[in-house]
């Protein structure tokens, strides 16, 4: 089998595993849990991406296998627009049941903040531009990762019967 998507794949096993305590098993409540909850990944070409996911699942990281199968695959709206019409039917959160109003784009919001840069940028030595914008992007971080515990839920967080 051609692996095309080999980065993604691991970028995504690797955010799933993430979610499990290291060393410690999943009870089969926790196992009930997942299997009945809705994953949503959204990314830009998830109309390719997800056509052979489980597949290169099942070969590369069998572990994630439960997971991905309850995946439900979305493409950010922005990018959406410029695929196929049933690309839009298909993978748009305007019309995937359950999924609400999600925009997708939640990487490419600091770009947003970054354009304030530009005036103040502009006219910098190519290090001084580089150290600002590195600068302001990790400021960007600390100041969602200060209030992340505000918002993560964890599935140890669940009381099950």
């Amino acid at each position: 089998m051609i692996r095309r998507f080999p980065n993604t794949d691991y970028g995504v096993s690797h955010a799933i595993s993430n979610t499990r305590r290291q060393g410690q098993e999943l009870s089969p409540q926790q196992i009930t849990f997942i299997a009945f909850v809705d994953h949503v990944l959204s990314y830009d070409i998830n109309c390719g991406y997800s056509i052979y996911a489980l597949d290169r699942f099942e070969e590369q990281f069998p572990e994630d296998v439960d997971f991905i199968a309850g995946m439900r695959w979305l493409i950010p709206l922005l990018h959406v627009q410029n695929h196929q019409d049933n690309c839009t039917y298909l993978f748009s959160s305007a019309y995937v049941e359950s999924v609400g109003h999600f925009h997708g784009e939640t990487a490419e919001q600091t770009w947003v903040e970054l354009n304030q840069l530009a005036g103040q940028t502009h006219q910098m030595n190519n290090g001084h531009h580089q150290d600002t914008i590195i600068n302001h992007h990790s400021y960007w971080n600390w100041s969602k990762t200060a209030i992340m515990g505000k918002y993560s839920i964890c599935c140890s967080n669940f009381k099950f019967n």
